[in-house]
């Protein structure tokens, strides 16, 4: 697959369209993120170490802590708001 060219985005435009940039990066898209007209940052998909350390289930020594404590955040706040949907 070839990769696509990096889009610029200015901080102020990534807060606007943070729904519609996530999408893009689920789809390939690259980022450069600039502050002040100068590139800071690349934005880009995860890599597939990356994903790994949050999505496969390994031996929890194997995993960055950061990531389990990240994981369990997520999974505690859908619980969440699944209860709080369903007492609606």
């Amino acid at each position: 697959m070839p990769t696509k060219k990096p889009i610029a985005i200015t901080t102020l435009d990534l807060r606007r369209n943070i729904p519609q940039v996530r999408k893009d990066l689920q789809n390939g898209q690259c980022y450069v993120l600039l502050y002040r007209g100068k590139p800071i940052a690349e934005i880009s998909a995860v890599s597939k170490i990356t994903q790994e350390m949050f999505f496969v289930e390994a031996e929890p020594k194997t995993h960055n802590p950061d990531a389990i404590r990240i994981k369990n955040n997520v999974q505690r706040r859908k619980k969440k708001r699944i209860l709080k949907n369903k007492t609606r």
